[in-house]
């Protein structure tokens, strides 16, 4: 809005808008590693989980702990995935953002 009322230099504010994006958008990437370690792990060891769950089906118990935790897993990826386009989403803006500025 100060660019607007002329109370601010257009390049100035969109080099310190664009300062702003990047301070958020920088951890993503490591975020983004992070994520893919954890999901290597648990495709890794969905396997011998797998295994568990069938050898408990005797016990009531185990078989409800596994059933919590498979859940958990799920909704693990999905919070995940969301976080991946998330991040996709933000480097689109921001390519959208320098080309924008280019014009």
């Amino acid at each position: 809005m100060k660019v607007n009322s002329s109370q601010a230099e257009k390049g100035t504010t969109f080099e310190k808008m664009v300062s702003d994006f990047k301070a958020i958008y920088a951890p993503i990437p490591e975020l983004e590693q992070k994520r893919a370690e954890v999901q290597n792990t648990i495709t890794q060891n969905i396997g011998p989980f797998g295994a568990l769950v069938k050898a408990s089906q005797s016990d009531q118990g185990k078989q409800q702990f596994y059933q919590q935790l498979d859940q958990a897993i799920n909704y693990y990826n999905e919070i995940m995935n969301m976080l991946h386009q998330g991040s996709q989403f933000y480097t689109q803006l921001s390519d959208y953002i320098s080309k924008l500025y280019q014009k």
